[in-house]
């Protein structure tokens, strides 16, 4: 995708963000990584990482879909992007994340005016040198399931390993 879908992208959740409602209400952080962070052009999705709390609903609907062997995560995911595709959620993976190496870049914390979140957007420059990241551990015959596939697990179906808590599985 070009850039400045990326950007228009990430506008709209911050937009839902300010707008609020459920589950939006839950969310603590948002940050932004990798190759749209770096300035690429044309990456080929943008990662985002969402800290959020609970409440009582969300622990009976993601109890619920647990069980029934549905995301959890759905309802968060389409609250944060509506219908369109192109950002790649990891949710509470922040700590992890960093553990493994990756530079995270605040984009909103909770109480902050939405207005600052906007400003620290658009001072994301591009880069015409930085390209994207290499895919992390999927095997090409099963490239259409890295979104759905939590990244750990797929380390662990790649390498036939669980990852050291300083491992890089990028």
């Amino acid at each position: 995708m070009k850039r400045e879908r990326a950007t228009g992208l990430l506008k709209d959740m911050i937009t839902r963000l300010e707008q609020g409602g459920w589950p939006l209400g839950l969310v603590d952080e948002v940050y932004v990584f990798g190759s749209y962070i770096r300035g690429a052009l044309h990456p080929n999705d943008v990662d985002v990482v969402v800290e959020h709390g609970t409440d009582e609903q969300w622990l009976e609907e993601s109890l619920y879909a647990s069980i029934n062997g549905r995301d959890p995560y759905v309802s968060m995911r389409q609250a944060l992007r509506g219908r369109t595709r192109g950002i790649s959620f990891q949710f509470r993976g922040r700590d992890t994340l960093r553990d493994e190496g990756f530079d995270l870049f605040m984009l909103w914390p909770k109480g902050e005016p939405f207005s600052l979140a906007r400003e620290r957007l658009s001072s994301w420059k591009e880069d015409p040198s930085a390209g994207t990241a290499p895919r992390d551990h999927m095997l090409a015959a099963f490239g259409s399931l890295e979104s759905p596939v939590p990244r750990l697990a797929r380390f662990e179906l790649f390498t036939g390993m669980r990852p050291a808590a300083s491992a890089s599985c990028r």
